[in-house]
């Protein structure tokens, strides 16, 4: 149900806003907006790949497909519940997520109706990473220092950015099928997504640590960059559905312990 998203961006608003703990109102508007938009972006993939067989579709486009018209009603409550956790923000805030959610609105109508422009074969993954990890921010934006929140924000972009890539690259088949041009999904470039991407980037994390110091989100993102590391082999071993699903856990789970700490 598009509920992993929404899970992961409110374990990482709370350790991108470390030492502060973000409000009710910043969590429940996070929450709602990111599911909204992964539940209107699933929708509309459905829309999109109505040509194809329901058998012949990944597992959560499937579900999405079988229960399209209670999804409606769930976009509809993400929504309402959205607007109601508006009433709780700042106004800098909301303006912020007005921007932001403009240019989100671009990269569904652009992902949507560009299935087949050669410029998506790079930008797509960069823009959801990008745009997931500055959302996941907004409420930490002058709150924290500014350093502190920018490192924060780049470690969750990057490690956002392999988890698309690696997902893109387990599905490539499908990809294949659909005519979705993706970098990630054409084979030669399986090792570099896999087996070195996420050392190249946890010895960039390092490099942060040694620039501005040990922070939450830097080991969150070397523990998700090592995590990754592994989602070849899963994903070869147990199917791309497990190994999808890995990728997303490598995201959460440092996360959440965090969150603890």
């Amino acid at each position: 149900m598009a509920l992993d998203a929404p899970a992961i961006a409110l374990v990482w608003q709370r350790v991108i806003a470390t030492p502060a703990v973000p409000t009710w109102g910043e969590s429940s508007a996070l929450f709602f907006a990111v599911w909204a938009v992964y539940v209107a972006d699933r929708l509309l993939d459905g829309r999109a790949l109505r040509s194809l067989a329901t058998e012949d579709l990944p597992l959560r486009h499937q579900f999405f497909r079988t229960q399209r018209r209670s999804l409606f009603l769930i976009l509809g409550l993400a929504l309402a519940g959205g607007a109601g956790s508006a009433a709780f923000l700042p106004a800098s805030t909301i303006w912020r997520g007005v921007a932001l959610a403009a240019g989100v609105a671009v990269y569904l109508l652009w992902n949507q109706a560009g299935i087949a422009a050669p410029a998506r074969k790079w930008l797509k993954e960069v823009a959801v990473a990008g745009i997931f990890a500055v959302g996941c921010g907004l409420g930490a934006l002058g709150v924290v220092p500014w350093q502190a929140w920018l490192s924060a924000v780049v470690v969750l972009a990057a490690c956002g950015w392999l988890n698309c890539l690696q997902i893109a690259s387990l599905e490539r088949e499908f990809d294949r099928r659909t005519g979705t041009p993706s970098l990630a999904a054409k084979p030669k470039f399986e090792r570099l997504i896999f087996d070195l991407l996420p050392w190249a980037l946890a010895a960039g994390f390092l490099i942060l640590v040694a620039v501005i110091g040990v922070s939450a989100a830097m080991v969150c993102g070397l523990v998700g960059v090592a995590m990754l590391g592994a989602t070849g082999r899963i994903g070869r071993r147990h199917g791309p559905e497990v190994g999808g699903a890995w990728a997303d856990a490598a995201l959460f789970v440092p996360a959440l312990v965090m969150c603890f700490i």
